[in-house]
């Protein structure tokens, strides 16, 4: 009895034995090969989510990437509007000021 419970058992293959790193599973193979199926099953959905974790990520970061950029182009172009209208204020509260004096020292008849 002990001889065939024992064959049932996964065996390690001489290579193995030879290099000392053979494993002697207690389970039969049916189980062990189940087992081994549904592990690596686990850890390649694991990685294909990881994968697409990491492709979400950095798609977000170049969408914000850009965005960055589109705003600082924006921020740009709203400072240079920003300094141009300030000039021209300026310019008319020059010419108000001007139209002010020569309106006030004008004699009126």
């Amino acid at each position: 009895m002990t001889s065939s419970h024992t064959q049932n058992h996964a065996q390690p293959s001489a290579k193995a034995l030879k290099t000392g790193k053979a494993k002697l599973y207690k389970s039969p193979p049916r189980k062990l090969i189940s087992f081994f199926e549904h592990s690596r099953d686990q850890w390649k959905a694991k990685c294909l989510d990881a994968k697409a974790s990491v492709k979400r990520h950095r798609n977000r970061l170049r969408f914000f990437a850009t965005s960055q950029e589109r705003w600082k182009h924006r921020v740009t172009a709203l400072k240079v509007e920003l300094t141009q209208l300030k000039a021209q204020v300026r310019a008319r509260d020059k010419e108000i000021a001007d139209l002010k004096k020569n309106t006030l020292r004008k004699p009126q008849g």
